[in-house]
């Protein structure tokens, strides 16, 4: 009750303090995370005020919520009351960031305690999934303790005693050249083109050469470490590709070898005379690295050749020779919470389709 009762007071009290600044570029983007290959969430232009709660490394700043942000709550967490508000009635209840025209929510931003009252905002709820793993998500005003984030490059902080405009420098440095500021704004909005489709078709090898080139011709620390940690994230983004691009290279692979599901349910129909069973899914079944209570789970692939959801197999039910095959799966179909998915509990199996 004791920790319960402290989240809900800091949750009410939110920011203890924060510091004015100006935008000085013509235009800033605003993110849900303090990176370059986050989620834009509003774009600022000149002019404009904001709020900056605290200095992020690598040269970004926490900023309040700029006007017309909104976030993401499952409607399931919260009882809708009068006047357009909602309470929440789970424990650490998930807000995440919004994004005007976006068909998924963003990033998790913060969580809020049971009890507590957020505001519901006129927009179009966001529906996903179908059946039992159907979720809607409601907009509502950005409470108190979440923040969005912007390069200080495109900042002034305005002096609280002076009233003067001093740079924002996360690194305490004088700031670098606007040939720099310009440059390393050109490449980051590279950098978020390059990372906007599937992650298996992220191409960074021309992102890589303009950070690594710019990196040659700076001299000043703190715009070195700018331009490094970029690189090092771009590093990152390329064994995440790599990785997801085989996947999806034995993907397709599995798909050719059964092109055709209405011969493989054929098959089946011969197979049991007619009589085909009740399943509740039917798919590729995968290995998987997700555990759950120290069983392991596995994923099956959909038709579409996309992850349709975490199965757990009893050790009593033999599946030798029937990873990468086409399966029927009788069981029962559950939303599991810890997962943030759906996953089948299986009773039994079926081999559909083998490949050759």
């Amino acid at each position: 009750m004791i920790a319960c009762a402290l989240a809900l007071l800091l949750f009410v009290q939110g920011p203890s303090s924060s510091r004015a600044a100006l935008v000085v570029e013509d235009m800033v983007e605003v993110f849900d995370a303090p990176d370059p290959g986050g989620v834009p969430t509003a774009r600022l232009k000149r002019g404009e005020r904001v709020s900056v709660r605290r200095e992020e490394p690598g040269g970004w700043l926490a900023i309040s919520p700029p006007p017309g942000s909104f976030s993401w709550v499952d409607d399931r967490s919260l009882v809708k009351l009068d006047d357009g508000l909602a309470r929440v009635e789970e424990d650490q209840a998930q807000v995440r960031s919004g994004r005007p025209g976006a068909r998924l929510p963003g990033a998790v931003l913060t969580t809020l305690p049971r009890s507590a009252e957020v505001v519901l905002l006129d927009r179009p709820p966001l529906v996903l999934g179908s059946g039992d793993s159907r979720r809607r998500w409601l907009a509502i005003e950005p409470v108190r303790e979440e923040v969005r984030y912007l390069l200080a490059d495109g900042v002034e902080i305005v002096g609280a005693r002076s009233g003067r405009s001093v740079r924002a420098d996360s690194a305490g440095t004088k700031p670098g050249p606007s040939w720099f500021r310009n440059e390393l704004a050109t490449l980051d909005a590279r950098h978020r083109v390059a990372v906007s489709g599937p992650v298996d078709q992220w191409d960074l090898v021309v992102v890589r050469k303009g950070y690594e080139d710019l990196l040659a011709r700076v001299e000043d620390d703190a715009e070195r470490s700018l331009v490094a940690e970029r690189l090092r994230r771009v590093d990152l983004q390329r064994e995440v590709a790599a990785v997801a691009g085989e996947f999806q290279s034995r993907l397709r692979a599995s798909r050719a070898r059964d092109q055709d599901l209405s011969q493989a349910r054929k098959k089946l129909d011969d197979q049991t005379g007619g009589k085909r069973r009740e399943y509740a899914a039917v798919g590729i079944l995968q290995r998987s690295t997700e555990t759950l209570e120290g069983s392991r789970l596995y994923v099956l692939i959909g038709q579409d050749g996309r992850f349709s959801a975490y199965v757990a197999i009893p050790p009593t039910l033999s599946i030798s020779g029937l990873l990468g095959t086409r399966v029927g799966l009788v069981g029962e179909v559950h939303y599991r919470q810890e997962l943030n998915l759906r996953m089948i509990e299986v009773r039994d199996i079926d081999l559909i389709e083998r490949g050759p």
